[in-house]
Order: C-alpha cells, then structure tokens, then sequence
C-alpha cells in the first residue's frame, strides 16, 4: 500500500494493522497440533455436504480468486480441498507481537506467508515451524521466534 501511496504522489503515510478475529473462537482450546480438514469444518458448519456444495457455488470462491489472478500464487480447487483448519490463536499472536515490534511491514511480510502456507501449502496455522518461516521472512531470528512462541505474550491481547 506504501508503494501504491507513492507511486500516486500522495503525501498520507499508510499504515495496515491486522485485528485478530477467530472464526472458530473454540478452536483455541484445542491442543498445540490438533486440526480438521476445511471440508470436516465447512460440513459441520452448514449441515451437510449439500449445504456447504451451495455456498461454495454461492461464493464463487474459486471463480473470484481466478478473476483476481490468484492461480498464479497457487490457489486452486485441489488445495483448497486440502486446506486443513486449526487453531490460528500462536499465528494472530506472532502477527501482533510483529506488528508491535517490527512495524506494519515486518507483520505483512510474514502474514503473506502465513497466507499462503495455509490456502495454498495446506499447512496448519499452529506449527512452530509454519509460524517461524513466516517470522523469518520479517526478519526475525530463529531464537527469537522460539522465545516469542515459547511465552503468552500478545495472548491476552489477542484474545481481546
């Protein structure tokens, strides 16, 4: 967005700050390493398979990602498929500790990868090494990361 602003000779600094929001707020009692299959989730949540089949028709999911250009970072049908849900509460943490140590930047950078470990890798948001790839790539030493995930800070903030 900073590159946007200055590429258009706008003088506003622009800042992007992520606000946590749990979709499944129960998952943060689940165990480090628990997870479900996105369609395990998406069933339960709608009823049925029919259910879920007609909000994926309804959304247009796949079809949107498409017209935004997203096949090209490798969303598809198939990894959708095998997208697997779990606890996201150590990632909302590791973004607002980023956010709050390393600036905006640093916590985009490793929300990007975050991203696309888990729509497009089927990875789970929970793992340690998941989440210290993504630090890394804000330029955070592995130490660092493992101190950070190895305490609750940013927890209550998060949870908030």
């Amino acid at each position: 967005m900073a590159e946007l602003a200055a590429q258009m000779g706008d003088p506003i600094d622009v800042q992007l700050h992520r606000v946590p929001f749990f979709l499944e707020p129960g998952y943060c009692a689940k165990p480090e390493g628990w997870w479900e299959s996105h369609t395990t989730r998406m069933v339960r949540k709608f009823g049925s398979q029919a259910a879920f089949d007609q909000v994926k028709r309804s959304h247009r999911l796949m079809p949107r990602a498409t017209e935004a250009g997203l096949d090209a970072e490798g969303w598809s049908d198939a990894n959708l498929d095998r997208r697997r849900q779990s606890s996201t509460l150590r990632a909302h943490r590791l973004i607002s500790w980023l956010d709050r140590t390393r600036g905006w930047e640093a916590a985009e950078m490793a929300y990007a990868i975050l991203g696309a470990a888990h729509f497009v890798e089927g990875e789970i948001l929970d793992d340690a090494n998941v989440l210290a790839r993504a630090a890394a790539a804000a330029g955070v030493d592995e130490a660092a990361v493992a101190a950070f995930l190895a305490s609750d800070e940013e927890e209550s903030r998060v949870l908030e």
